[in-house]
């Protein structure tokens, strides 16, 4: 898919959330501090949804 996997010390770093998705600079930020099992999540999760968000007309991912 070409995006950079980057872990992040708490979420006040990604705008208080678990995960966030950047398409245009290719890059998915997780929370380091959450177990493995919920950050695996956020990795499946994220990019999905955002993809899936970019679809939606009028709307633009966030």
């Amino acid at each position: 898919m070409g995006f950079s996997v980057l872990r992040v010390e708490h979420e006040g770093m990604i705008g208080g959330a678990n995960g966030l998705t950047d398409y245009a600079a290719r890059t998915v930020a997780v929370r380091a501090n959450m177990d493995p099992a919920a950050q695996g999540h956020r990795l499946a999760h994220d990019p999905y949804v955002s993809g899936w968000a970019g679809s939606v007309k009028d709307k633009e991912p966030r």
